[in-house]
């Protein structure tokens, strides 16, 4: 039924966003979409005007919305209002589920979502619920890991808090207390001996930040921050150089394969 409406009364509809429709058909099929009364329209001359996203997501996850409510003889003028209330953003959803979580919470719940599954792209759409789900498990383990990035970030070395705060959660789970000394020394700079992979790790920081536009960016930082946290985290020296191949942690892996240089 899907497919027929999408082929045959689809017409002059907004354009089409694959990401949202991915994300929907992800959502189905991992049994986290939920029906809250949004209805699939259809003016008075049979067009659909609300609904293809989540009719291409039935289409592509294959799983129907047995619950769904169509309504049908809409005024064709009407659907300029349509989608034109405020949306509620994540943390207006965290409200009903009672938890506090800020715009950079959920950018933490976020980056160790994108991370997890290898895209730290904007390509990655996470959804509300995905990051509802993670954060309400997680939630005292991500307000620790953004503290403690921040500090770094009030510190001279002026690092990127969220991304980092989602690798300093998986650090504490490894092991709390070296997280907290690898910290210290980030925010400090000191008792920063040669070959501490602190200590390199600040200078990479500091001339990366210092370059030209563009030599920066998440995965970069995703990159360097996992280097150096695998190091530390074993206790290990870093060169003048090192492969992030060769550090692959204890407890979790590259972003993905690159040389970094001192």
């Amino acid at each position: 039924m899907a497919k027929n409406v999408l082929e045959t009364a689809n017409k002059n509809n907004r354009t089409i966003s694959q990401k949202e429709v991915d994300m929907l058909a992800l959502e189905m099929k991992m049994g986290r979409f939920k029906d809250n009364g949004d209805t699939i329209k259809f003016d008075t001359n049979g067009i659909l005007i609300d609904g293809q996203h989540r009719l291409m997501a039935i289409v592509k996850s294959g799983i129907p919305l047995i619950d769904a409510i169509v309504v049908y003889g809409i005024d064709p003028d009407a659907v300029d209002t349509i989608d034109s209330g405020r949306k509620r953003s994540v943390s207006d959803k965290a409200k009903f589920r009672g938890m506090a979580m800020s715009r950079n919470l959920a950018s933490v719940a976020r980056n160790r979502v994108q991370y997890l599954m290898g895209d730290l792209s904007v390509n990655r759409i996470v959804s509300d619920l995905e990051l509802l789900d993670l954060f309400e498990k997680k939630e005292e383990l991500f307000k620790k890991a953004f503290s403690m990035a921040t500090k770094i970030y009030n510190s001279p070395l002026k690092i990127m808090p969220s991304p980092l705060a989602a690798l300093l959660s998986f650090a504490l789970e490894y092991n709390e207390p070296m997280t907290e000394a690898i910290v210290q020394k980030l925010s400090s700079g000191e008792n920063l001996a040669k070959g501490d992979p602190c200590l390199l790790y600040r200078k990479m920081v500091a001339k990366l930040t210092s370059g030209p536009r563009g030599r920066w960016d998440k995965r970069c930082f995703m990159n360097l921050s996992v280097s150096m946290l695998n190091l530390a985290m074993r206790g290990k020296k870093a060169g003048r150089a090192y492969d992030v191949e060769k550090n692959v942690s204890l407890f979790f892996a590259p972003v993905n394969a690159g040389a970094f240089k001192g």
